[in-house]
């Protein structure tokens, strides 16, 4: 299983995920479902959280195409979102990898833009000289 995830990602902001599933065996995987948890409240899924696919044969691949979005009040660090694929395979006996895939949420400087001039709120009183 290999995932994309971008480098980072800002609160508040939208990214996309692609999760490439490959056959890697010599004979066809079936039943093949996917399953994607976010395991905070974070990150929220804007696409199906669950895939099926019938069958997968040896060598072959299925990407798939994920989008999230994050609140703006996310914390910063490394969200995780749990994969999990069950499969069969040619004699019909069940198996599941689970992945972790970490969203690093990191802060975004802002220029803050203070007044000038005299008589600002908290600025001494102006003095005339005579």
């Amino acid at each position: 299983m290999e995932r994309s995830v971008p480098a980072s990602v800002d609160p508040g902001d939208p990214f996309n995920v692609t999760l490439t599933l490959l056959n890697e065996g010599q004979a066809s995987a079936s039943d093949v479902s996917v399953s994607i948890n976010a395991s905070s409240d974070a990150i929220t899924p804007k696409t199906s959280e669950n895939y099926y696919i019938p069958i997968l044969e040896p060598g072959e691949e299925a990407v798939l195409l994920m989008a999230f979005e994050t609140d703006t009040n996310a914390p910063l660090g490394l969200e995780p979102i749990l994969i999990t694929v069950d499969y069969r395979n040619a004699d019909l006996a069940a198996f599941r990898q689970v992945a972790t895939i970490g969203v690093p949420i990191v802060g975004r400087a802002r220029w803050v833009s203070l007044p000038s001039g005299p008589n600002l709120p908290g600025s001494p009183p102006e003095t005339k000289w005579t």
